[in-house]
């Protein structure tokens, strides 16, 4: 149970890797090519420069799945700028549509950069594009402003999850 912030003794850290353990986007893709996610990986971990790290990217045949991105944020999550950068690239790549669970993970991305106003950013990009705000979308956002102690935050946006009509599954 959540307790008033005065009282609260979670260790987020804790509730975080619980939550790893429960599979909120964390289960690696069999369905990802695995040749693609090396070589992006590779990619994206060579160089700070964005131009040039998309340059190499627009060069490549790679087919670029939600499977794939998903993979890829997470394998590049100490690459977080050029991850993030790649998540919106790739969005505007022909043939290629985002799914619930890579916004989850850029989401995830975005607040472990401790960027969250691109965090809340993409949460309000799903809504408007019509993807599904499940449980899990919601638990990404509230271990990310718990994991730095930002817990007003976080206990503000249960209160949100739970107005919207989500139901909190047993990761929130």
């Amino acid at each position: 149970a959540i307790q008033p912030e005065s009282n609260a003794t979670l260790n987020f850290k804790q509730l975080e890797q619980q939550c790893l353990d429960c599979n909120v986007v964390e289960s690696t893709s069999s369905s990802c090519n695995q040749d693609d996610l090396h070589e992006v990986n590779r990619i994206l971990s060579s160089s700070k420069d964005w131009w040039s790290l998309q340059d190499k990217l627009e060069k490549r045949a790679i087919q670029f799945t939600p499977e794939l991105v998903v993979d890829t944020l997470r394998k590049c999550s100490l690459h977080g700028g050029a991850a993030l950068r790649f998540f919106s690239w790739v969005a505007k790549q022909s043939g290629y549509r985002h799914n619930t669970e890579a916004y989850n993970m850029a989401i995830k991305l975005s607040g472990q950069v401790k960027d969250f106003k691109h965090m809340r950013s993409l949460f309000h990009e799903m809504r408007r594009n019509g993807y599904s705000i499940t449980s899990d979308t919601w638990t990404i956002m509230i271990m990310q402003y718990g994991r730095v102690g930002l817990t007003n935050i976080a206990l503000t946006t249960f209160r949100e999850m739970k107005a919207s009509s989500c139901n909190p599954n047993a990761s929130t």
